[in-house]
Formats: C-alpha cells, sequence, structure tokens
C-alpha cells in the first residue's frame, strides 16, 4: 500500500513525494540511464521490475497500486519478475514532455492513481480495469498549482476501483478502511506543507 502526494510551491515548482509499503520485503537499487538526450533515474525493484522516478527534464512519475488484490499474489507466485508498470513508466520517463508521457501510460493501460509532472504542469491518471475483471477505464485531471494531490489505495474518479467495503470479506474492508485513513492523513500534510521537505517528512 502507497500514498502520493503533489504540491505547487512559489519559486520551486511542482514537488511530490511517495510512501511505498507492500506486503513483500523489497530489494531496491537506483537506475540512471540515457535515452538520446534525456537522463532518467528510477527506483528499481529488483522483486518486480518496477519502476518510477525523475529524468532531467525534470519530468517526475509517481504511482499507487489499484490493482493491489492483483500484484501482490504475483509477488508471491514468483511470477512478478518482469513489471509491466514499471516498463510503461521507464518508456515514459524518457519523454520531455508531461503530457505526452501521460499519453503513452494510458496508451500501455497503466493502471493505478499516477501523478506525472514537472515544475509547471501536473496531471493526475486514475485507471483500473479492476483486477482484469473490467475494461480498462481512466480519467485524467490537470492539477491547478492552487491544488493539491493526495491518493492512496482506492478509486475517487473511479470509485469501483480497488478496496471495497465488502460484508463477507474483513480483510478487503480493512484494507478499504486503512486506505481511507492513509488518505485523510494524506490530505492534511500535503495541504499544510510549506516545502516539498515537509511532504517527505
Amino acid at each position: 500500500m502507497c500514498i502520493i502526494v503533489a504540491k505547487y510551491f512559489d519559486g520551486i515548482g511542482w514537488a511530490g513525494a511517495k510512501n511505498r509499503d507492500r506486503k513483500y520485503i523489497p530489494t531496491l537499487d537506483f537506475l540512471i540511464e540515457d535515452v538520446g538526450d534525456v537522463e532518467r533515474c528510477m527506483m528499481h525493484d529488483q522483486v518486480t521490475g518496477y519502476k518510477e522516478g525523475i529524468n532531467s527534464y525534470g519530468l517526475s512519475i509517481l504511482n499507487t497500486s489499484l490493482d493491489v488484490l492483483e500484484d501482490e499474489p504475483d509477488v508471491e507466485s514468483g511470477k512478478a519478475k518482469n513489471s509491466p508498470d514499471g516498463q510503461a513508466i521507464s518508456e515514459a520517463l524518457a519523454m520531455k514532455d508531461p503530457l505526452d508521457a501521460v499519453k503513452h501510460l494510458i496508451k500501455k493501460k497503466l493502471v493505478g492513481c499516477t501523478i506525472v509532472f514537472n515544475m509547471e504542469d501536473c496531471y493526475l491518471i486514475e485507471a483500473s480495469d479492476q483486477d482484469g475483471t473490467k475494461p480498462y477505464e481512466f480519467l485524467v485531471k490537470k492539477i491547478s498549482k492552487k491544488n493539491t494531490v493526495a491518493r492512496t489505495n482506492h478509486g475517487i474518479y473511479l470509485p469501483w476501483a480497488s478496496f471495497q467495503r465488502v460484508d463477507n470479506d474483513k480483510e478487503q474492508t480493512l484494507d478499504r478502511i486503512s486506505s481511507e485513513s492513509r488518505l485523510l492523513q494524506a490530505q492534511e500534510v500535503v495541504e499544510t506543507a510549506n516545502s516539498p521537505q515537509d511532504l517527505v517528512d
């Protein structure tokens, strides 16, 4: 389960932060790669192949899962070696313009809540196929500099996406309550933050 936030700071631009919390123990490294005249720096999960990060043009991509019910079992079964989401994000990080990156991620059917931003522009994508049980659906919004972004692991634009409160599924209901409570805390943090460091702290 993860949290992503973003806020525009005068004199600095858009800044984002993420807390990544999964049920398995990850092995992480950082990859620095050149793709043409674009250098990208990516957090790389060696267990799943998942990647996200920033490039030399200031383009940044952070994502929280809306398909946790599907991707956690993939780790346990050993099927999660080459994350298609990580591949799509790494390809998008070879681009210079945030909107081009957004279009690429949608074309690749990236699921989850994703923020794509540079100093001046920020986009929020919410997309899901509900663990492969529904057609791929997405919604994209450009975020005003007066607004903030906070997302966890349940759908807002797509309320059916990810964890739900289900009478006969205590674990999923508890996961939904956790996601809702983390979102409330994240919203409070991002709205009151006076600096990018406040987001991280």
